[in-house]
């Protein structure tokens, strides 16, 4: 069975949520192609795209990008390694991690900086590769600087009063909140449902007034509580991205600190 796994790509590429900031001024939509791509950035030959998103400010912005192939994880490695090696873009970093190879690169001689990331995963039989590519430099509101009204920093990461679940409007009529419940505190800022281009991918941008350490503990307790199983946890107190599984299902909810609380986003792939 083939099944995307768009949520977990966008998991392990977190600029698609570290470039949200304060001021409202991220936007964020699925695309039906990878025509947001460089020219100029490798492409294994065969790949399948199955869908990604493109998220900007003024900044800067980011594609990305889920792909399948028949090819083997150790060929879809080689590849890049060897494609990285003389063109404009570089490897700057390698690494093996449970996730898969994570491959970070760069381009030289560019105007302003462009980076890239690309993750080579084997799954049911199937090559995954998650490409992430950003230009400029994307805002990060980090709450490091934000005084509450007590004097002190908001953000931080010691959990505060914590959320519970509650009805919250502006999601697409299919989201399944009995399994994935916002907190009550939320408030939807964007959201996407299934499309022809991307079944059963949901997509939801969301503040809430809680701090990311907070969200990060209700949202370990309540997925589990709900049949989810966590796979990861990337970043730290303030801004990170949680993985979950549940069967076909894939799962990621990120959040980063803001000067109200958190600003966070969910990426929701149900299997076939």
């Amino acid at each position: 069975m083939k099944a995307l796994i768009i949520a977990l790509t966008l998991a392990l590429l977190p600029a698609f949520v570290i470039a949200c900031n304060d001021d409202g001024g991220t936007t964020t939509a699925p695309v039906a192609n990878d025509e947001a791509l460089p020219d100029d950035f490798p492409v294994f030959e065969g790949l399948e795209f199955d869908g990604g998103g493109v998220t900007g400010d003024d900044a800067s912005s980011t594609f990305v990008g889920a792909w399948t192939t028949d090819a083997s994880a150790d060929e879809v490695r080689r590849f890049y390694e060897d494609q990285l090696q003389n063109g404009p873009w570089r490897i700057v970093d390698e690494s093996e991690t449970p996730n898969g190879t994570v491959i970070r690169v760069e381009r030289e001689g560019g105007d302003e900086p462009e980076t890239g990331v690309i993750v080579i995963r084997e799954e049911d039989g199937k090559t995954i590769v998650g490409k992430e590519v950003t230009k400029g430099i994307p805002k990060v509101n980090t709450g490091d600087d934000e005084d509450d009204d007590d004097g002190g920093a908001t953000g931080g990461s010691t959990p505060g009063p914590q959320p519970t679940p509650g009805s919250v409007s502006g999601l697409p009529a299919d989201f399944p909140a009995d399994r994935v419940p916002l907190p009550a505190d939320a408030t939807v800022e964007t959201a996407t449902g299934p499309s022809e281009n991307a079944p059963g991918l949901f997509l939801v941008d969301f503040r809430s007034t809680s701090e990311p350490a907070a969200l990060k503990t209700y949202w370990s307790a309540t997925l589990t509580a709900r049949g989810w199983t966590a796979t990861g946890d990337l970043g730290g107190a303030t801004n990170y991205t949680l993985t979950f599984t549940a069967g076909d299902d894939r799962l990621s909810v990120s959040a980063g600190a803001s000067s109200t609380g958190s600003i966070g986003s969910i990426t929701l792939q149900l299997g076939d």
